[in-house]
């Protein structure tokens, strides 16, 4: 490894990667922990308090067209432009942001029971799945819908030319996140009711969603397996689960009417307050809890080793003699003196030392800087300490 700035600079990346590897897996699994813990509840039947709720997210206002001509009710937009830095071997590729959008308005989440208002403004938003595109991958009627409505006001050299196949243009991708009209959404924060009967809601298209999801009898959401199973593999995964019951919601929002639907019962806000924060997750609870264990151990482990490496490499260092082979053999490399007693030795006497078998005074003449070594004598030293036993040089 080469040594000074560079092995600095590697530890100090070790440290800094692993630590924020370890601390972000340490955050995951304490929400999971959260998660699978806390039982759910029913909205018209919740306490105040910390509470969790599955349902399906719905408008509560205005909504913004999303991809494939989805409805959101959260969305986030960045255009992000590649730039490029240094020349030959130290040229460097990153992408920045260079404009943004977002449509994070209060929206309802609904259960078989009621409605409860969520504002994303207070608390954390878990997506699961951003989604990366390059511009010149996108279809005309997305990037016409992108420059009409998400992007906010002139972008230098956007959108790129397309003169002699875009060859020389600069490059552009689009970063999206969003959650739904009919998306499953768990929601888990601090809960607070309204007076009762202080507010209900007639929206076009609730009714027939939420005869088409949930189970009159019980108050569960339906069985579905068979309408969103799309690729027939026994299961619904996140993603077939978040498509299908959007398109429900699409088709009743499409046939609803307003004024033939019947209210439902706002019981009380979802927030954050000092104690809980607002959580609210794309998937119902079961999809939630694979995500977050995904990789999750892979993570810890990542974490914990670059740390170990940040925290040895120092010790094997600076710290050659303290090894276990320096402990379990005898020979020249154990008459070592202490470092802070050969530290104080002349030039001649820590030349006769080192040869004589001290490693230690090997290294204080290639460590102190007040003794100047020509390449050649700090090669000799190097095999001679590493011959009496400092493997850290035998390099």
């Amino acid at each position: 490894m080469a040594s000074g700035g560079n092995d600095i600079k590697f530890i100090a990346a070790c440290l800094l990667i692993g630590g924020g590897l370890f601390h972000s897996a340490l955050k995951r699994h304490r929400k999971l922990r959260q998660v699978v813990d806390t039982p759910r509840s029913k909205i018209d039947t919740a306490a105040q308090g910390y509470v969790e709720f599955e349902g399906f997210a719905w408008p509560a206002g205005g909504t913004v067209q999303s991809y494939e001509n989805g409805e959101a009710v959260y969305y986030c937009f960045e255009l992000q432009r590649e730039y490029s830095t240094g020349s030959g071997k130290n040229r460097r590729t990153e992408w920045r942001t260079v404009s943004t959008f977002s449509h994070k308005e209060p929206f309802y989440v609904v259960d078989s029971t009621g409605v409860a208002v969520i504002d994303p403004l207070q608390g954390e938003i878990n997506i699961g799945e951003t989604r990366i595109r390059s511009w010149n991958s996108i279809d005309a009627k997305d990037k016409e819908r992108i420059l009409a409505s998400v992007i906010d006001g002139p972008v230098d050299s956007f959108p790129p030319s397309t003169t002699l196949w875009g060859l020389f243009a600069s490059k552009f991708r689009v970063k999206e996140s969003e959650l739904r009209v009919g998306s499953p959404v768990y929601v888990s924060g601090d809960f607070r009711t309204v007076e009762q009967s202080a507010a209900s809601i007639t929206s076009g298209g609730l009714t027939a969603f939420t005869k088409k999801v949930f189970c009159g009898t019980n108050r569960n959401i339906k069985e579905a397996t068979a309408a969103l199973d799309t690729n027939r593999d026994g299961t619904v995964s996140a993603e077939e689960a978040k498509t299908g019951y959007a398109m429900a919601a699409r088709i009743a929002r499409m046939n609803g009417k307003t004024d033939a639907e019947e209210s439902f019962a706002v019981f009380g806000r979802l927030g954050s307050s000092v104690s809980h924060q607002l959580f609210v997750a794309d998937a119902f609870e079961s999809h939630l809890v694979g995500r977050m264990k995904s990789k999750l151990w892979l993570q810890f482990a990542g974490g914990a080793l670059l740390l170990a490496i940040g925290i040895g490499i120092p010790v094997y260092e600076y710290f050659p003699n303290v090894t276990s082979d320096s402990w379990a053999t005898e020979g020249p490399a154990q008459t070592s003196l202490p470092a802070r007693q050969v530290a104080a030795l002349n030039p001649t006497q820590l030349h006769t030392d080192c040869v004589g078998g001290t490693a230690a005074a090997c290294e204080t003449l290639l460590r102190q800087s007040e003794f100047t070594l020509t390449l050649e004598q700090s090669e000799y030293y190097k095999k001679v300490s590493c011959a009496h036993g400092n493997r850290n040089r035998c390099r």
